[in-house]
C-alpha cells in the first residue's frame, strides 16, 4: 500500500529538485554541498556584461553608428547584429552550463578540429589561397550574370555595381 502511495508526483519533483541542485551546486561529499566558485564567477561576469551592454546599446554610440553606416542598408545591419548577439548568447550558455559545455566539446570539437586542419592545409600554400579566392569570385560573377539574364528575360535590368535599376 505504501509503495503505491509514494509513486508519482512527489518522487518526480524530488528528482527534478536533485537535478537542478546538482546543476547549481558542486558534488556532495560527506553530506555537504558547496557552490562551484567558477560557475558563480561566470554567472556574475555574464550578468555584468549584459547590464553594461544595455546602456551602451541604447546610447547610440559612435562605434555602433559607424558599423551601421558601413553596412549600408539598415535591415542587413540588424541581421548582422542579431547573428552576433545570438552567437554571444550561445557562447555564454555554453560557458555557463556544464552539460552544454560537455555536449559542445563532444559534438563540435571534432568538426572544429577538422575545419582548422583544412584551414592550415590551405594556408600552407599561397596557390591554394588564390584558388579559393578566385573560385569564390568567379562563382559570384556567374550568379550575377545568371540573375542578369533572368532579369533580361522578363524585360528588366539592374546594374552590377549598385544592384539598382
Amino acid at each position: 500500500m505504501t509503495a503505491v502511495a509514494s509513486e508519482g508526483v512527489p518522487e518526480t519533483r524530488h528528482q527534478l529538485r536533485q537535478r537542478l541542485r546538482s546543476t547549481v551546486l558542486g558534488p556532495r561529499g560527506g553530506g555537504t554541498t558547496r557552490r562551484r566558485a567558477s560557475d558563480a564567477f561566470r554567472l556574475a561576469l555574464a550578468v555584468v556584461v549584459v547590464v553594461v551592454s544595455i546602456p551602451v546599446m541604447r546610447a547610440n554610440s559612435a562605434a555602433e553608428l559607424s558599423i551601421v553606416r558601413a553596412v549600408h542598408p539598415p535591415p542587413a545591419a540588424r541581421i548582422i547584429l542579431a547573428v552576433i548577439l545570438a552567437a554571444g548568447i550561445a557562447a555564454t550558455l555554453i560557458a555557463l552550463v556544464p552539460r552544454l559545455r560537455w555536449l559542445a566539446s563532444r559534438q563540435l570539437r571534432p568538426h572544429l578540429l577538422n575545419i582548422w586542419a583544412n584551414v592550415k592545409t590551405v594556408a600552407a600554400e599561397p596557390r591554394k589561397i588564390v584558388y579559393v579566392l578566385a573560385g569564390s569570385t568567379v562563382a559570384q560573377l556567374l550568379v550575377i550574370l545568371a540573375l542578369g539574364a533572368a532579369l533580361h528575360a522578363v524585360g528588366e535590368h539592374a546594374s552590377i555595381a549598385t544592384g539598382r535599376p
